[in-house]
């Protein structure tokens, strides 16, 4: 079973949507009614989406990692409450990493998913975002865009404090 998507996670899709691409989804968890936690499925293969930052705030993290048939069942067997530990066991998995306004996808960016401790996730998450909204902000953006960009807080401070 291939572990690789055609097609990534797009900006203007909601990001429990992902893609136009997507034919299916199994909701796994959810806050306050909106998806935090699912699998979808994508090219045919299974995805995990998972909202690993922002629940109930303006801007929200989400990690899109493909999966394969027996890691799937394995997801379906574990605890959801140890989902972290979970996926450090697929460090090195191309994968992608996405932000999201008001769960809409305003940026996605190819990412592998990190050895070392469950833990270290968020952060080098937040890291691959950092990167491509400063790659972003360095190109021809359109000027509403790049305040907007400018805005997204990377930790505890926006942005353009961080550039």
């Amino acid at each position: 079973m291939k572990t690789r998507m055609a097609h990534a996670p797009t900006p203007g899709h909601y990001a429990h949507v992902a893609s136009a691409a997507r034919t299916d989804s199994v909701v796994l968890d959810e806050y306050n009614g909106l998806p935090t936690l699912l699998v979808l499925e994508i090219d045919e293969v299974p995805v995990l989406a998972w909202m690993i930052h922002g629940a109930g705030g303006e801007y929200q993290l989400w990690l899109y990692i493909p999966l394969t048939g027996e890691e799937l069942s394995d997801l379906y067997a574990s605890d959801l409450t140890m989902l972290a530990e979970w996926v450090t066991r697929l460090a090195g998995r191309d994968s992608f990493v996405g932000l999201a306004a008001d769960s809409v996808l305003i940026l996605t960016t190819p990412w592998l998913v990190p050895e070392g401790e469950a833990g270290d996730l968020l952060g080098a998450a937040l890291d691959a975002v950092a990167r491509e909204l400063k790659r972003s902000l360095a190109s021809d953006l359109p000027e509403k865009t790049g305040r907007e960009l400018r805005r997204v807080p990377l930790g505890h401070r926006p942005l353009a404090d961080v550039c």
